[in-house]
């Protein structure tokens, strides 16, 4: 099992909602609370919620603004252009849609596919034993 290389890890928690009050803070609290759920933690949320404040920005911007290494921030926004919250336009990365929208329309579909070719390989895997038989 060891000749895999891995492109993608998902991780979905299942924790309990963030309280309601203080009211000033709740929107991020949902939105860090939304990225935890899906296993986007630290700096990721961080940038994360950054480019949905201005909108578009470079690497090196994001570098800059979180005094990371360029190695770090790439794997991190890679992680997050890989879960389909971002998107990356020539050398600039952007938020296209709110989070929910983002999940339910590149995620979802994302783990949908992984999940299906899965289950194809084991489905033809019970169907070749019952032939060879």
């Amino acid at each position: 099992m060891s000749d895999f290389q891995i492109f993608a890890e998902w991780r979905i928690r299942r924790i309990p909602e963030p309280s309601r009050e203080p009211r000033e803070t709740y929107n991020e609290r949902v939105k860090r609370w939304t990225l935890s759920s899906i296993g986007i933690e630290g700096l990721a949320q961080d940038l994360f919620l950054y480019l949905e404040k201005i909108n578009m920005a470079t690497m090196d911007d994001l570098a800059k603004r979180f005094e990371g290494s360029a190695e770090e921030m790439q794997k991190t926004l890679d992680l997050l252009y890989t879960a389909g919250l971002i998107d990356k336009i020539g050398k600039a990365y952007q938020i296209r849609g709110d989070l929910s929208t983002s999940i339910i329309r590149r995620l979802l579909p994302k783990i949908t596919e992984t999940l299906r070719s899965i289950v194809k390989v084991e489905s033809d895997a019970r169907s070749y034993a019952v032939y060879r038989r």
